[in-house]
């Protein structure tokens, strides 16, 4: 059992300061997520995220950028030419990107949305999640999320399986 499985599973006496600071730090509906089985996503949905992986999204919300993994000074004059790591440039992003928001994220609001889409050259679509508990975390956890996210996706997707664009560099998908 890991850390986070004995802070937040359904027998600890901290899971209801597990609950607030999921809620706080990510934004998080206690009415769409089970406490029940909480300690049961925590362990699992974490496969596949390494150390490095957390550190750069820190980095990222501490500089305040979108930015390539900050090496330190001397590393990064050595990859990136430069003391500080260069940001990603967003204008290169030539695929249609759907961006989904929700008033309740406290990693991803509404200015950063407004924000990417002046950058990004070909957003088709801006979605906001209909429901105003709706936070961050609650994308991968939230009971409702199928409802309220992934059959929006997968109507998206779908119009663009049979889109030209793809008929004209022979992708053809059944």
């Amino acid at each position: 059992m890991n850390s986070i499985s004995l802070f937040c599973n359904k027998k600890s006496i901290f899971l209801k300061a597990c609950v607030t600071l999921l809620s706080e730090f990510f934004g998080f509906d206690t009415s769409g997520n089970s406490t029940m089985d909480l300690d049961f996503k925590l362990t699992y949905s974490r496969a596949g995220v390494s150390l490095n992986s957390i550190d750069h999204l820190l980095q990222m919300i501490k500089a305040n950028k979108f930015q390539h993994y900050d090496l330190g000074h001397n590393k990064n004059l050595q990859k990136y030419g430069r003391p500080k790591p260069p940001e990603y440039d967003l204008r290169k992003v030539t695929s249609p990107v759907v961006l989904y928001y929700s008033k309740n994220d406290r990693v991803v609001d509404s200015g950063t949305i407004h924000k990417l889409i002046s950058v990004l050259p070909n957003v088709y679509q801006t979605i906001m999640i209909p429901h105003n508990k709706f936070g961050h975390i609650d994308y991968a956890f939230n009971s409702n999320a199928k409802t309220l996210v992934f059959d929006s996706v997968i109507n998206i997707a779908r119009q663009f399986r049979i889109a030209p664009i793809h008929q004209q560099y022979g992708y053809y998908y059944y």
